[in-house]
Formats: C-alpha cells, sequence, structure tokens
C-alpha cells in the first residue's frame, strides 16, 4: 500500500520492480489529477521497488510517501478471538501520521464464509480488509458488514485515503457465530424484560415454528438494530419491523453499525402464539366494563383473551383513570395472525382468523390503565339512535369532554330503521370539525363512513331487521363539544315532497331550512329509465357562507350525484330522491328552490327545449327575463361533428348575478361541459 501526499498535483505515478517491469496498480479512489494519491500494488519480486511520481506543473513540489508491505510485515497488531466478541468486540485505538500508508490489524480465528462487521468511529478513516493473498475482500457496497472469502489470514486495515493526519478508534466484530451476546428465551405476559445488560447483543432462541415479535427496550432512548441469522445473513420480510415468522434455531439481534456506545437494554421476545399469562376478558365491556391493570417496569406487555367468535367485529375503547395512561397494541388470532393493531383512540377491529383471540398491551410504565372491549354486534352500552322526520329534530345527543380521544357509540335497533336512510350530524357550533362517523355491522365492516369536512351528510344502505352500531369519532380533542345526530328514511316509503311540475323552466320547489340539521327530501316518481333530468337546488352550497347541499338517490337508494355547485344530470332510474341539507348554517333561514326538469325522454329533448331550435350557423339576439315562475331557457342546437358553440351577452341583475349556461349531450347524459357565464 501507497500513500502520497504532495503540494502540488501529480499525475498517475508508476511503481517499478526490481526488474525494471511496471507493476500493476490501482487506486481505491480513483485515477486522475490530485494532491493525494493512494495505490494498492501486486509485488511478486524481492527486492527495492521504485516510485515514479510527476507533478502537473513546473512549480517545485514536496512529497510525502510511506508505504506499507501488507502481506511481509510484521507491524500489524494481532486481533483475537476475544476481540471479535459481538457482545463486546474490543476497540483499538490509533494515530495516522501525515502521509501515512494505514495502520495493519492482522485478524485470527476467522474463515472463508464468516460475517465480519468493521466500525470506525471517526470520518474520514477507512477499514478495508484483504485476504491471505492481499486481495481486497470487501467493497464500499458491503461495508460494515462483509462476508469473507478468499484464505486466511485475514487483515484489517486503517486507512485515510486523503493521507491527512488523524487519530481513530477502529473495531471488528464477527456477526457469524457471535460471542458476548445474552441469550433470551421467549417471555410469558406480565414479564420485564432484563435491562442490566450492556452488551451490543441478544441471542433469541426460538424453540418452534411461529410468529415471533422483538425489539429493544431502553427507559431513556431508542436503540436501532438488525436480526440476523447463525450464519451471520440478515433476516428479510418483515423482520426489520420486529415480527416475522422464524423457524427453530438461534438468531443474533445486533446494535447497528456505527452507533455509540449505547449502554445497558433490554429485549422483548415473544411468540404471537404466546398464551402463558394471559387473563380472560369480557366483549361487553360498556356494560360490564373495561379491563383495568397496571404496567409494571419498561417493555412489559399485558394479554387479554376475548370470548368473541370469528367472523365478528369488536371495539377497542381506551379508557384509563384519571390518573392513569392510554394502552396501545394489537389483537393477535390464536395462531399468532394480527387482526388489527390499535392506540390510544378508539379503533375497530374485524376478526377473521381463529378464536381464541388475544389483546396485547403495552404502556406508560407504572401506569394504571383501562380497554373496554365491545362487540360491534352489541348495543348494550350505546345511545340510542333514533330515526327522524325530514324536519329540525334529532334522534340522538353526545358530549365529548375536553381532550378526550374517546369515541361515542350509537344503537340503531333492528326495527328502528329503513333500507336506505340519509345520516347528519353537526356539532353544536354547527361546525365542520373533522369528525368522523361510522356506521358498522356485526362483523366491525363498515356500512358507511362520513366526515364532517363540507358536509357530514350522506347516504346508507341497510339490511331490514338487522341492527347495527355507530361510531362516532370526535376530531378537536383540545375542547369539549357535543354533537346532534340525525338519521332519516329515504326508501321507496319515505314521506317526501312532492315536486309541483317537472316540466323544464316551471316553478320549483321552495321552503326554508331553519338549522344546521334541517333536511327535506324530494322525490320524483314513474320515472322511465330512459327520461335524462336535471336537478338542482337554489342557491347551491356556498363555499363562504350559508347553502344548501343537495344529493341525488336512484330507486336503489345509491348516491349518484352530489350538488356542491352545478346540478345533477340523472338518468337511468325509475325515480329519483333529492335531499336537501343545511350547509354552513348561521343562525338564519336558508331559503332554496328545488328544481326538478324534464329535459328528455326516449322520443327525444322535451317540447321546452325544441320550441326553442338553434342553427350552428348563428342566430339572432334573444332576450328574456329569468324568474321563479320562469327559471330556465332551453334550447336545441342543431350541431354538427368538429363544430364548436359559445354564447356572450349581457345581463340587466342589479346584483351583478349571471345566469349560468351548459351544452348538454344526450348520449352524454350524465357527462357535461360547462361554458362560461353568460356576460
Amino acid at each position: 500500500l501507497v500513500q502520497i501526499v504532495a503540494t502540488q498535483d501529480v499525475s498517475n505515478p508508476t511503481v517499478l520492480a526490481p526488474d525494471g517491469t511496471t507493476v500493476t496498480c490501482d487506486d481505491p479512489v480513483g485515477p486522475g489529477w490530485g494532491r493525494n494519491k493512494t495505490l494498492r500494488c501486486a509485488t511478486t519480486l524481492a527486492g527495492t521497488y521504485t516510485l515514479k511520481v510527476g507533478t502537473a506543473t513546473m512549480a517545485p513540489a514536496t512529497l510525502a510517501v510511506s508505504y506499507l508491505p501488507l502481506q511481509s510485515t510484521t507491524a500489524c497488531r494481532t486481533v483475537g478471538a476475544a476481540d471479535l466478541a459481538l457482545g463486546a468486540p474490543t476497540v483499538f485505538h490509533g494515530s495516522l501520521a501525515l502521509g501515512s500508508a494505514g495502520d495493519c490489524y492482522r485478524v485470527n480465528d476467522l474463515a472463508a464464509g464468516d460475517v465480519l462487521r468493521t466500525e470506525a468511529t471517526q470520518p474520514g478513516v477507512t477499514p478495508v480488509v484483504y485476504d491471505g493473498t492481499g486481495a481486497q475482500v470487501c467493497s464500499k457496497s458491503t461495508y460494515p458488514d462483509c462476508r469473507l472469502t478468499g484464505p486466511a489470514p485475514f487483515r484489517i486495515t486503517a486507512q485515510r485515503f486523503d493521507g491527512a493526519a488523524q487519530e481513530y478508534a477502529i473495531s471488528a466484530a464477527r456477526l457469524s457465530r457471535p460471542d458476548g451476546c445474552v441469550t433470551i428465551e421467549p417471555q410469558a405476559f406480565g414479564v420485564s424484560p432484563d435491562l442490566s445488560s450492556t452488551a451490543r447483543c441478544r441471542t433469541l432462541r426460538v424453540p418452534e415454528t411461529a410468529p415471533y415479535t422483538f425489539r429493544p427496550v431502553k427507559p431513556d432512548g431508542d436503540i436501532g438494530g438488525t436480526l440476523f441469522a447463525a450464519d451471520g445473513s440478515p433476516m428479510g420480510g418483515f423482520c426489520p419491523q420486529g415480527s416475522c415468522d422464524l423457524a427453530p434455531g438461534d438468531y443474533t439481534w445486533a446494535v447497528a453499525a456505527y452507533r455509540a456506545p449505547v449502554g445497558a437494554f433490554g429485549m422483548i421476545f415473544r411468540s404471537a402464539r404466546e398464551t402463558r399469562g394471559c387473563a380472560a376478558a369480557n366483549d361487553t365491556g360498556l356494560t360490564a366494563g373495561p379491563a383495568t391493570g397496571t404496567f409494571g417496569g419498561p417493555g412489559q406487555e399485558l394479554c387479554l383473551t376475548l370470548p368473541t367468535a370469528s367472523g365478528k367485529g369488536v371495539y377497542l375503547f381506551n379508557q384509563p383513570p384519571a390518573d392513569g395512561a392510554p394502552a396501545v397494541g394489537e389483537v393477535l388470532d390464536a395462531l399468532g395472525a394480527t387482526q388489527c393493531g390499535f392506540g390510544d383512540s378508539t379503533t375497530v377491529c374485524k376478526l377473521a382468523g381463529t378464536a381464541p383471540f388475544r389483546v396485547v398491551l403495552s404502556g406508560t410504565p407504572s401506569k394504571a390503565f383501562g380497554l373496554a372491549v365491545h362487540r360491534t354486534e352489541e348495543t348494550g352500552g350505546c345511545t340510542v339512535w333514533s330515526r327522524t322526520g325530514f324536519d329540525i329534530t334529532w334522534g340522538a345527543t353526545v358530549s365529548m369532554p375536553v381532550d378526550s380521544k374517546q369515541a361515542a357509540c350509537l344503537s340503531l335497533p333492528a326495527d328502528q330503521h329503513s333500507t336506505s336512510e340519509v345520516i347528519d350530524f353537526s356539532n353544536l357550533d354547527g361546525r365542520f370539525n373533522g369528525a368522523e362517523l361510522k356506521v358498522l355491522d356485526a362483523a366491525g365492516g363498515e356500512v358507511c363512513t362520513f366526515i364532517s369536512v363540507d358536509s357530514s351528510a350522506k347516504a346508507c344502505t341497510l339490511t331490514v331487521g338487522v341492527p347495527y352500531t355507530a361510531l362516532l369519532i370526535p376530531r378537536q380533542a383540545w375542547s369539549a363539544d357535543s354533537y346532534k345526530l340525525a338519521r332519516r328514511d329515504v326508501s321507496s316509503t319515505a314521506q317526501c315532497l312532492t315536486p309541483s311540475s317537472t316540466a323544464f323552466g316551471r316553478p320549483g320547489t321552495s321552503f326554508d331550512l331553519i338549522s344546521a340539521l334541517d333536511a327535506r327530501c324530494v322525490r320524483i316518481d314513474g320515472a322511465a329509465t330512459t327520461d335524462k333530468f336535471w336537478l338542482g337546488s337554489r342557491p347551491g352550497r356556498n363555499l363562504y357562507g350559508p347553502g344548501v347541499l343537495a344529493a341525488v338517490l336512484d330507486a336503489d337508494g345509491k348516491n349518484i350525484c352530489t350538488q356542491f355547485w352545478t346540478s345533477c344530470l340523472a338518468t337511468g332510474s325509475t325515480s329519483y330522491t333529492m335531499v336537501l341539507f343545511a350547509a354552513g348554517y348561521q343562525d338564519q333561514p336558508i331559503h332554496t328552490t328545488v328544481d326538478t326538469w324534464k329535459v328528455g325522454t326516449a322520443d327525444g329533448w322535451a317540447p321546452e327545449c325544441t320550441a326553442h331550435p338553434i342553427s350552428i350557423d348563428g342566430f339572432p339576439q334573444r332576450s328574456g327575463v329569468l324568474t321563479e315562475d320562469s327559471d330556465g331557457y332551453c334550447a336545441v342546437v342543431d350541431m354538427k361533428p368538429s363544430q364548436s358553440f359559445g354564447i356572450i351577452g349581457t345581463s340587466s341583475s342589479v346584483t351583478s348575478a349571471q345566469p349560468d349556461f351548459s351544452l348538454l349531450s344526450g348520449a352524454h347524459w350524465t357527462r357535461h361541459y360547462d361554458g362560461t357565464a353568460c356576460w
């Protein structure tokens, strides 16, 4: 190994053998000009070698040159078996002088196939591994862990490729067949891991094939690490996340390389099928009460066995005492398969695996917990949510305290709901605060979900004679809040308003919405599937103030359109139900007019449209006044392929409101193309 440090750039240097031939050398940094050059040269003859160095300019240059005969030197420090212990490898300290070619370490007790971990704690110092022939064994892509190849004995050099002076600390440890690791057997629940050992590795002894979880425990910080097989190969799959299937044998968990001393720590190691230490729990926690207990030392995990059958669902409600803390964890089946994970807020979990199921909990040391597990089919303990009509009433009220991440459970009795309902909810301020409502069946399946962002209103299809529960999840834990909830029938038997006319431009159906939860429905019956309807409310949803949100349902109760700004186009059903909700209510009535225009049938466009034919070649100025009795104008344009159409005009409205227009195609009725407003 040759190191050159110069005061001027030098060209590619050359080494000549005693017989004058050029020695083959390589530069680990790369060829080219530079003031610092490192060479690795394979020598085959004993004797004196000559180094030739040229400079880039004619200016004087000062050189510092050193070399290390890697195989023949007797200056290598010995690294013995005890020094290679992975649990506490020996740290060797050294100092590289300016221009030093590096220090040498001879490593004993290693053979081809072993995995060697090398570490240097100072930036700039690189450990390089060579075999007994002087060939470099590991590359940059394989450090810090390298599987050795070639003959022994192996050597490690501590090098600084720029030749700068440097003090350093270096270590080497054997990852295959490791020494100095604390052996850990699978633990029962309720056992706190031993936190006393400072060894940088643990041997995990696996007695049977199963899913296992493992993670280090250190009360005052986190520790990164990797799980390795006995031969030093890193374990793949989900093992880097701390949970994976393992076959019988010993595995090594080691602190990540290039980490400063981490001090004492413990290790959680548990089979996902573990049942030792589990306590029986109920699944009617909202009536029977939550499971309670207190966590012991750091890393302690507790276990609850549930009586719940497979195919059911459960709610997990964190209900710690005032001086306690929430518990987190996961639900496992009898074979160790994860059903769900849960945090400090309420979680819904579908149990699809093999019973019995277990809840694995972890929490804050020395803090009490309370966890209520409640079957989603069990309505006891849930607030009864009654159905209401299309008026200002609501069917349930729930309150949420300050700093609550808890959710409220509501029940929809089997004999008190229809096949199709619209659901709406609001807090007392009538604000959209991101709260979430889930309606679930007995198996924990989400039938419908609502989030109060622009609106909480949504249609929900239910099965007759089946009970449901709902979960209201608040999103503003920093303030106390209360919610009012309403659900209303929109099935074929619903009592809805009937429009006075479905002719285009005829007077609509008008009413006022007088609360944040007020709603109305308008039913259009007797339609043909080929009819084309244009449905909307005036005013529509106003992003910056009060308005009306309109939803259109077909004969099956499916939501086919929601009107935020533009109106809805509907076809393909024998009836339609428009549901109108208050949006952005601000303590003043919201007046709206609902238009239910039949624009076309199987025979063509409606008479109100065909009465106004327009040639694509142009037409004279037309004018009129839009009123509540005549609130739309429809015309039929004789379009040809590859033609365009535009309208310009003015409005006499003193409010500067402009009428909108749309160019609609009968062949694609549910798709419309908005133009610009008529000026």
